[in-house]
């Protein structure tokens, strides 16, 4: 009996032991992780990465507030749906450097400027999105510096300039006075409202792989001599080309996936000689469904890889016929109305009859002597 109140009273003390406990790890507070105590607010902070999601920041002050001591491990930052404006300037501060940081991402975030100080803290970016922007100037060469720089995305970041000053804009954004970007393989530039881009804007981008102008207004896109010479990938749909020279193809020997979909083209002698190339060559063509004529209207609405014949048969000559018949007119018209001005000699006559008729005249005219 004593043996069983013993054992009884050793349960009731380890349940009590056990109840006690779990109240005292339900109330003991979890001591936050450096980089949550440090983290700006209405951001999440982890380890290696800092999230601050539609936040409308009215300035980039939130970045000062990464400090590397604070974020040693950090590798992704994320700060999108904002007001920057002009951001070109060190935006970490003067002396802070992320070395570890390899994405940031700024998409929709009202930037208006960037420079080559901006991104300085982050030497080892190999990602960089500055995509829904409104990038309309900016100072020196602000990814110069970004050697490690892989994929850029500037998809409808470039703000309200006119088509040379966006063509000029990029010449300065893709300058470089050192090596280049040797690393650089991935440019999106889709939806931007170019209408033209210069031969040599992409010559200090050794390295590029994939090009995106999508969604764009170009009619034309050439490149300088041995440059782009590693493009593989040209994306170039919904734009404004009416035709697609076989020259564009010498410049670029390694591209071999094409997008010319959503285009005005006319299907017509022009266009042959890309038709002919596309159905020997192995290139892939993406989005063939979608890449149609525009034109003429009986070839309206088919697919120019479908193509069996020659665009050149069957060519109509009216447009020359009428072109030679006015022409002509013209000149009859001109002759008409000059004809009567024109000095006419007088007739040269000879014969035998205009002989006797000179002798006449010259017995009537032959002096007498009295």
């Amino acid at each position: 009996m004593r043996y069983k109140g013993c054992l009884l009273a050793l349960v009731l003390f380890a349940v009590v032991e056990a109840e006690q406990m779990r109240i005292r790890r339900a109330s003991a507070k979890r001591l936050p992780s450096q980089e949550e105590a440090d983290c700006p607010r209405g951001c999440r902070c982890e380890r290696v990465t800092v999230t601050c999601l539609e936040r409308g920041f009215k300035d980039a002050s939130v970045f000062e507030q990464l400090h590397a001591l604070a974020f040693p491990h950090l590798d992704t930052i994320v700060v999108t749906g904002n007001r920057f404006g002009d951001i070109a300037f060190p935006i970490f501060g003067d002396s802070e450097m992320h070395e570890g940081v390899t994405l940031l991402n700024l998409t929709s975030s009202g930037v208006t400027k960037i420079g080559k100080e901006t991104f300085q803290a982050t030497p080892n970016l190999e990602y960089l999105y500055l995509d829904g922007n409104k990038i309309s100037s900016v100072n020196s060469r602000p990814f110069e510096a970004l050697e490690k720089l892989k994929g850029l995305h500037l998809k409808k970041a470039l703000g309200d300039k006119s088509g040379n000053a966006k063509a000029d804009l990029l010449s300065v954004l893709f300058d470089s006075k050192t090596r280049g970007f040797d690393e650089l393989q991935e440019i999106d530039l889709s939806e931007n409202g170019l209408e033209k881009i210069h031969p040599d804007t992409f010559c200090k981008v050794a390295g590029l792989a994939r090009l995106i102008l999508a969604g764009n207004k170009l009619t034309s896109f050439t490149a300088a001599p041995k440059c782009l010479q590693q493009l593989k990938q040209l994306m170039l749909s919904g734009n404004a080309f009416t035709t697609v020279p076989k020259s564009m193809f010498d410049m670029l020997p390694n591209v071999n996936a094409f997008d010319i979909s959503k285009n005005p083209l006319v299907c017509d002698c022009e266009l042959m000689p890309f038709v002919e190339m596309a159905r020997n060559n192995p290139t892939d063509y993406v989005n063939a469904g979608e890449t149609t004529c525009a034109a003429p209207s009986n070839y309206r609405d088919q697919h120019v890889f479908d193509f069996k014949g020659d665009l050149c048969e069957g060519r109509s000559f009216l447009p020359h016929f009428i072109l030679l018949l006015v022409i002509a007119g013209a000149v009859f018209f001109v002759y008409r109305r000059f004809r009567d001005r024109i000095p006419v000699p007088p007739p040269f006559q000879f014969g035998y009859q205009n002989l006797n008729d000179a002798a006449t005249r010259q017995e009537q005219v032959k002096p007498e002597f009295v």
